[in-house]
C-alpha cells in the first residue's frame, strides 16, 4: 500500500479558498463588532421598552408606547379584567397585520385613560393573543403627545410623564 499517494490525494481534496474566505469573513465580523463596541456600545445591550403608568377604570396599568403601531391595542383579557366587555363592539372584527398577524375581536370606541393629572379619551382595537396594552400612533397623534428619548419621557401638554419599567 502506497501511503504517500493517499496523503497527497487527501491534501488535494481540501479547498483552501473556503478556509481563507471563512477566516476573512470572521475577521470582518470581528472588526465590525469592535467598531460597534467603540462607537455605539448601546447596540450590544438590551434596551428597555417604553412604558408609561396609566389608570383605566380605576386600575393601575402600564402602557407600552409604540410609535411603530398604527393603532392602539388592548388584550381581550385586560378588557375583561377592567369590566369593559359590555362596551366591546364585536362588529369591528378582522385581522391586524404587523409582526405576524392576529385576529381582531372587536373595538372599544372610548375608554377614559388617566395619565398623571390628564384624562384622555382613547379607543382600542381588541386582540385575543396580546400581552401589552399598546398606546399606538393613532392616540399619540390624536392627543399631540411627543416621545422624548433623551429625557426618557412622554410629553403631553408640556408635562413630562417619565417612562417606567414594565413590572
Amino acid at each position: 500500500m502506497d501511503t504517500n499517494n493517499l496523503d497527497t490525494n487527501a491534501v488535494n481534496s481540501i479547498d483552501f479558498s473556503d478556509i481563507i474566505n471563512a477566516t476573512k469573513k470572521d475577521n470582518a465580523i470581528e472588526e465590525n463588532m469592535q467598531k460597534a463596541l467603540e462607537e455605539i456600545p448601546e447596540s450590544l445591550t438590551s434596551v428597555n421598552m417604553l412604558y408609561i403608568p396609566a389608570i383605566i377604570n380605576g386600575i393601575e396599568l402600564k402602557l407600552f408606547v409604540d410609535t411603530g403601531a398604527q393603532i392602539s391595542i388592548m388584550p381581550f383579557e385586560t378588557v375583561c379584567n377592567l369590566g369593559m366587555e359590555e362596551i366591546l363592539d364585536y362588529k369591528h372584527q378582522g385581522m391586524v397585520h404587523g409582526v405576524g398577524k392576529q385576529e381582531i375581536i372587536g373595538k372599544i370606541h372610548f375608554a377614559e385613560l388617566q395619565l398623571n393629572d390628564f384624562l384622555l379619551g382613547c379607543s382600542f382595537t381588541v386582540l385575543s393573543d396580546q400581552d401589552d396594552i399598546i398606546l399606538g400612533l393613532d392616540m399619540l397623534l390624536a392627543h399631540g403627545m411627543k416621545v422624548d428619548l433623551e429625557k426618557r419621557c412622554l410629553i403631553l401638554s408640556n408635562i413630562e410623564i417619565p417612562f417606567c419599567d414594565k413590572s
